[in-house]
Formats: structure tokens, sequence, C-alpha cells
């Protein structure tokens, strides 16, 4: 969990609440032990709102930088923040970002117990570390905690909708096999386990989660207001970068898990083949002798469109949405399926 970092700005310490907002999530003594890490790189126009809603809360927080060249050094040393600045010379990962910064509360607060994860792009919701501390105090054997995220305008476009639907219902509260990057995690097990895998691009928050569950911990899936999330100028190719990253995080972690028997990596890599591959190839190769008849194997295509609509109408999402993202959910595999050849020919 090492990293070469230059830690700058102000030491971290308790905030009052009064220089971020009127709200405090708990009392500084019942939040003792706890602190926030957030990261992000080139997120001026959303780190004065993460920041401000993770200083509100009233404890100490950490910012680690992976080379911003916009204004985001500049905004989080004003709001007097500790600002860690990864090391230039080695690539820069969300996984690299969270270790430093959790390095850094480690070094300001020794009896760090808990620790909030959050993007720079996301809003820490009121009463959620409250509600998130209190849990994991009551549940020992958690070893993560996390909620709802809501898409900040998600009438802003098609993809905005579809972030806002995935975030908020495609998940159901208990508990669960991962999480995602905004996360309430307790400090000695990560600690223990080695951090974040820094190595990995994306998909770094399940396989964490695979180590806390192999060595006995266990994941919660809350159903309470976490944070909000603004994905920006989101259109239709930052859709599929995003897709093809979210292929290459199933393709690694799948060959990961081989080893621990992932059963969630595994059932997403075989999707992936099935509906990105071997069903296209096989109907383009009996196109010819079937006169066009194989062409009806599309409609096979509904199968996981309709699922996928009706587990988020299980769950309280509209009708029309719901399927719009099944559909969505379906077409994914094919730009997941250009991610996971990226990451077995590389």
């Amino acid at each position: 969990m090492s990293d070469n970092i230059i830690v700058a700005s102000r030491p971290v310490r308790p905030n009052n609440g009064c220089s971020a907002g009127t709200r405090t999530d708990l009392s500084t003594a019942s939040l003792a032990g706890v602190g926030i890490v957030v990261i992000g790189r080139n997120e001026a126009a959303h780190l004065r709102s993460a920041l401000r809603t993770a200083l509100a809360t009233g404890v100490p927080v950490v910012y680690a930088d992976s080379g911003s060249t916009d204004a985001s050094l500049e905004i989080a040393r004003g709001m007097g923040v500790t600002v860690v600045e990864l090391d230039q010379a080695q690539p820069h990962t969300a996984a690299r970002g969270r270790n430093a910064g959790l390095n850094a509360l480690r070094r300001a607060i020794p009896d760090l117990e808990f620790v909030q994860f959050v993007d720079g792009d996301c809003e820490l919701a009121e009463g959620w570390l409250t509600r998130g501390v209190e849990f994991l105090r009551g549940t020992p054997t958690a070893w993560a905690v996390w909620g709802e995220l809501a898409e900040a305008d998600p009438r802003r476009s098609v993809f905005h909708r579809l972030c806002d639907l995935e975030w908020r219902y495609d998940i159901e509260p208990g508990e669960v096999e991962s999480c995602g990057g905004v996360v309430l995690l307790r400090a000695a097990p990560l600690v223990r386990l080695g951090g974040f895998d820094a190595t990995l691009a994306a998909g770094e928050e399940p396989e964490l989660c695979a180590r806390l569950r192999a060595a006995g911990g266990r994941v919660f899936y809350l159903a309470a207001a976490m944070a909000r999330h603004d994905a920006g100028d989101l259109g239709w190719r930052d859709w599929w970068r995003r897709q093809v990253r979210t292929g290459t995080a199933y393709a690694d972690g799948a060959q990961r898990a081989r080893a621990t028997g992932g059963r969630r990596w595994a059932r997403q890599e075989q999707r992936i083949l099935l509906w990105g591959a071997v069903l296209p190839l096989a109907i383009a190769a009996t196109a010819v002798p079937t006169g066009g008849l194989s062409l009806l194997g599309l409609t096979a295509y509904l199968v996981p469109t309709l699922r996928s609509a009706s587990a988020l109408r299980r769950r309280g999402a509209p009708a029309w949405p719901s399927l719009c993202y099944g559909a969505f959910a379906s077409l994914a595999k094919f730009p997941q399926l250009v991610g996971w050849l990226r990451h077995h020919v590389h």
C-alpha cells in the first residue's frame, strides 16, 4: 500500500463544520477515529461541493490528487484540507489515490477506526456518515457499508438517466458481494489486507471486497441516501468508454477469481462472452445457410433486456426508464467484450 507522494497544505485536523456549512453528522466525540478521503483528477467543477459536504461532517478530510492540471489543488488547499499529490512518475489509478489518502489519515489519526472514501464528483448526503458509522459499530462482522448514490441531474440526457437508475435501483439492500468507490470501510482490516490494488485501472472495489470477504468480513448495502454524483457531460463516447473499462475490470477480476472461486466475476464474464460474441457470431455464421432466418435469434436479446428491466421494476423504478436501462444493459455487452479482449491481448 506504499506510494510515493507529496503531502502539502495544512495538517489533518477535526473540523467544526462552521466553514463548510451548518450541519454535522455526529458530535466530534462520537466520530472520533473517523476520517474521509476524497480523490480526484481535474474535478475543479465539482470538488468544492465534494469537500464542503465532507468537511461539514466535522471529521478530518484528506484530498488525494492524481495529477490535476486545473484548479483542483488550489481549491482543496484554500478549503484547508490536507492535500496529497501522487507521484507523477507512476500510472494514475483511483486505487493509488485512495491508498495515499488512507496513509495520510493514518499518520494523523493513529486510532483510525473507519474511513469514508468519496470521489471528487460526489457530494456526501446529510446524515450518511451517522448511519454508516452506527451500522458498522453495531455489526462487528461488517467491514464495508455503502448506500444509495443518486445522479445530480438525471433529466440531462438518457445517459445521465441510466446512471441514476444504476446508482439507485440496480442493487438490493442487505449483504452484497461488492461495493462502489464511495464507501465506508473499517480501517483495520483494510490496512491489514494492503488496501486497494493499485495496479488495477478499474474494478478495484469488487477486487478489494473479494479479499475482505475471503478474510471473514462482510459487505452491506443500505437503503439510505449516501451521496449525489455528477456525471458531467456524458454522451455516447463516454458511455462506450465506461463500458469498455467495465469489460476490462470483469476480465481481470474473473482471471484473479479463478483461484478463489469468485462467482460474480465468472458470471459477468460468461454473460459478456455469450451475448457479446457467441450469439452474434452464431447468428452471422448461419445467416446464409438458413436464408436469413437465423436473424430471428436477435430476439434472444429480449431475455437479458427484460430481466434487467424487471429487476429494476421490482425495486421501484418507473416502467419505461427500466426498459430503456435493460436495453442499454444488453447493448453494453459489445463494448464490454472490447474491454475483455483488450485485457487478454495486453
